[in-house]
């Protein structure tokens, strides 16, 4: 297989998902010339992620990469009906979107049931073993599909020392994740409401997962790297 016509999976939250309007690295490395099939969306979580990856892995038999970016623990989707979406979506300040009839409603804690779902049914230690499971178990399937998986944390996830033992040769640098790693660069803009890193920050998180992505081509990564440079010169600089 030439590494030219790759085929890569994206799935992740609003740190990674290409169809938002505002640019990600994602989308940049869209406009360089990356075959991407993008299955994230904003806010969603970690339940949606993993199992958008699988289904669509069975669906794509062209999928060679695929690249999912975990996010924060404690969301929770949540299956819409004409009652919900006028006693959640619609009220909700920040969350009041949807997209295949449910609402990623994230972390919200604005209406009494993601309340009480938070203090007395929420269980993280639950999460984080199935979650563990889960990418166990995709690792071992996508290497015997010849698959690349790449895993990388949008958020600290606390893993257990057991866990992380289990994980760390999946997930990469599984001690960081990219929104410590953007409150760490020189691009850091705080907002209260809105945590996506802006765009100078998403060119340096474009340069450097493209080495995960293209990993055996010098020229092809040559290839793409000059052409991010090129979009950045015509997004920032102009």
């Amino acid at each position: 297989m030439l590494l030219s016509n790759q085929r890569v999976l994206i799935s992740g939250c609003g740190l990674s998902w290409s169809g938002q309007e505002s640019i990600v690295w994602s989308k940049i490395l869209k406009i360089a010339g990356i075959n991407i099939l993008d299955v994230g969306r904003s806010a969603i979580s970690n339940q949606w992620i993993i199992n958008k990856t699988i289904l669509n892995l069975f669906k794509d038999q062209d999928i060679n990469v695929a690249f999912v970016q975990l996010s924060a623990l404690g969301k929770l989707d949540v299956e819409l009906t004409s009652e919900r979406i006028k006693e959640l979506v619609e009220k909700d300040s920040l969350r009041n979107f949807s997209f295949d009839n449910v609402w990623p409603s994230s972390c919200s804690t604005e209406h009494i049931s993601k309340q009480l779902w938070e203090k007395w049914l929420y269980s993280p230690s639950l999460e984080m073993e199935e979650l563990c499971c889960k990418i166990l178990l995709l690792s071992q399937w996508c290497k015997s599909k010849g698959i690349s998986l790449i895993i990388v944390q949008g958020y600290k996830i606390p893993w257990s020392d057991k866990q992380k033992a289990m994980l760390n040769d999946i997930i990469f640098d599984i001690d960081k994740n990219i929104y410590q790693q953007y409150t760490e660069s020189e691009h850091y803009e705080h907002t209260e409401l809105i945590d996506t890193p802006c765009l100078p920050f998403q060119f340096v998180l474009a340069r450097q997962f493209i080495h995960s992505i293209i990993s055996n081509d010098n020229n092809r990564k040559s290839e793409i790297l000059e052409k991010i440079n090129q979009i950045e010169n015509t997004t920032i600089k102009t």
